[in-house]
């Protein structure tokens, strides 16, 4: 699928609503969407902001696997206020991971992430995360390839 098509379906626009407002044919739009056209400088800068994404992506439209939509809740974490905390609780964790908080205890069980620890005490466990470790690692996890595409041009919001 190329990346235009995934934007507009991410966007929810049909290649007619594209069409009326960039003023070309739905025609000319369903070429555009499928390679079978070049798209001109002027109208991908005019697509991008009707998409409210980077020109990168229309340029580089027939490529596979370049369109990296960052989720919101991502979106919104604030890296270095997180870096700078000592101790993050297990439910800002989960929430910033969007997972839930017993995934987050059990991974950290297993020892199976590296942000932080858990260690048993009697039957009970105790937490520790690190903000600066589950910043970095939120930042490198294979899901959240975004930090890359960011520095490449490709980051779309």
């Amino acid at each position: 699928m190329s990346n235009l098509k995934k934007l507009l379906k991410e966007k929810n626009i049909s290649q007619k609503d594209l069409a009326e407002k960039i003023g070309k044919a739905r025609s000319t739009v369903s070429e555009y969407v499928n390679g079978k056209q070049k798209i001109p400088s002027d109208i991908i800068e005019e697509i991008a902001k009707i998409l409210d994404c980077n020109t990168q992506l229309i340029i580089d439209n027939n490529k596979q696997d370049t369109a990296i939509v960052v989720p919101d809740y991502i979106k919104q974490i604030e890296f270095s206020k997180l870096a700078d905390k000592r101790n993050v609780s297990v439910e800002e964790a989960a929430k910033l991971l969007n997972k839930p908080p017993q995934f987050i205890r059990i991974a950290l069980q297993q020892k199976r992430v590296d942000f932080g620890f858990a260690v048993k005490f009697d039957k009970q466990y105790s937490y520790h995360i690190s903000g600066k470790k589950l910043a970095e690692y939120i930042i490198n996890d294979e899901t959240f390839k975004y930090a890359n595409q960011f520095f490449s041009g490709r980051l779309m919001y």
